[in-house]
């Protein structure tokens, strides 16, 4: 239950032919290939009238349909929940059994219409882009769609610029400034965090030692928690 069946002819048919499928009393379709759903298990029996462009018809029917018992009831779980997260950090998906009777032996992961075929057969992902995520799971007999469509958010990081020189004559200071729409500052010399700079937009470092140093700024975003680094060698 819940996946669509696919009904047919298994030969090319020429046009001017009409088709009427009957899948239950009052349940009928036209089209030459449809799709139907089945609310309830069990052997279902169809029927089929091909019509030619003479009006001559022949009736197909006794076509039985075994539609096994629902086993799947999960869905996808992300993490973090709300999917907001910065840009160029992952959101996690996840297929999460609901009282499911059978074992998924295959995942089809799923943006929009269009299957993830770099993920392959796993029960979780990462995701990276903006998107509409779901996933088909399936064994031997069935066949499922999760329910939810997992639309993640990537903010955009705040804006960041280091002015200032690339290098620094023994015993000299330079001044460095740091121009960005973010709201909190801190900076990094060689990797180290400097705490008297904290909140500085614009710092004076001097006293390093004849090599190459690094200078690191990161800007924080107050209302998105993004960050902003930004690395600069020193000579």
């Amino acid at each position: 239950m819940d996946a669509a069946a696919n009904f047919g002819f298994a030969i090319p048919l020429s046009s001017g032919y009409n088709f009427l499928w009957t899948f239950e009393p009052g349940v009928e379709n036209t089209l030459q290939f449809p799709k139907r759903v089945f609310n309830t298990s069990g052997l279902h029996t169809i029927s089929v009238i091909l019509t030619n462009k003479y009006g001559c018809s022949r009736l197909f029917d006794n076509i039985q349909v075994n539609v096994p018992v629902k086993c799947f009831n999960g869905d996808v779980v992300v993490s973090p929940n709300p999917a907001i997260v910065c840009k160029g950090s992952a959101v996690t998906l996840s297929y999460q059994p609901n009282a499911d009777t059978c074992v998924p032996t295959q995942y089809i992961w799923m943006n929009g219409n269009q299957e993830m075929t770099n993920y392959g057969n796993t029960s979780s992902i990462q995701v990276y882009n903006p998107g509409i995520y779901w996933v088909k799971v399936k064994n031997t007999n069935c066949s499922y769609d999760t329910p939810s469509r997992i639309t993640p958010q990537f903010i955009n990081p705040p804006s960041l610029k280091i002015s200032g020189p690339l290098s620094i004559c023994n015993g000299s200071e330079a001044q460095f400034t740091a121009v960005s729409n973010g709201d909190t500052i801190k900076w990094l010399i060689d990797g180290v965090w400097n705490p008297d700079f904290d909140g500085q937009w614009s710092i004076t470092i001097g006293n390093l030692s004849v090599q190459t140093h690094t200078l690191t700024a990161v800007v924080t975003s107050s209302s998105t928690d993004c960050s902003a680094i930004v690395t600069q060698n020193l000579s």
